[in-house]
């Protein structure tokens, strides 16, 4: 495959190929080439748009990730990766404790089974405790018949933990306002300033 310049100046790919051969006693060279522009111009553009989807991937904060239908990783995005190394190739169950992975796994069937994009509040296991997801899980069926699950999960740890707080404080001031309700009294001042 060589690029060439045509005689208007227009630049082309085309693949070349030569031999030697005896024609009427003489020794000669004969060629062919085939114009393979379209060819070249679409892989420089399958190469541009697989880097784009990458580096989209790679930037993205949310963890990401492509399973097979048997339920494991065939992708994950770095995001994914930084948090569970060495994901791609496992299954939930290579990565978690049972009953997470099975969770997580009826979630992924339910997701085939909607046929539509699902919302899951997942839950699992880190290395500074647990993790909580709101993940968004999706089936892409493809022209071959083969059928993945796409992931896409939103930490919602610090979230979770927030709302834990909020209920502990509700609690507390529920409790202090039951205690303290027996004691609370309502006094009304008249105008001329006598309390009643």
């Amino acid at each position: 495959e060589v690029k060439i310049l045509t005689k208007n100046g227009v630049e082309r790919w085309v693949d070349f190929a030569a031999g030697v051969v005896e024609l009427d006693g003489k020794t000669v060279v004969v060629g062919t080439a085939f114009d393979i522009t379209a060819r070249k111009q679409a892989e420089v553009e399958l190469e541009q748009n697989q880097e784009l989807f990458q580096r989209f991937m790679d930037c993205n904060p949310t963890c990401a990730y492509l399973k097979d239908e048997a339920g494991r990783y065939i992708y994950a995005n770095k995001a994914t990766e930084r948090l569970f190394s060495n994901i791609k190739g496992k299954t939930d169950f290579d990565v978690f404790s049972d009953a997470i992975a099975k969770e997580l796994r009826a979630n992924d069937m339910a997701a085939f089974l909607n046929g539509a994009v699902s919302n899951f509040d997942e839950t699992t296991e880190g290395a500074n405790g647990l993790l909580h997801w709101q993940s968004f899980k999706f089936p892409m069926t493809f022209s071959s018949g083969k059928k993945l699950l796409g992931g896409l999960c939103i930490d919602i740890t610090k979230q979770k933990k927030l709302e834990e707080q909020l209920r502990e404080s509700e609690e507390r001031y529920r409790t202090i306002s039951e205690i303290t309700s027996d004691y609370a009294y309502a006094f009304r001042v008249e105008p001329h300033g006598k309390l009643t």
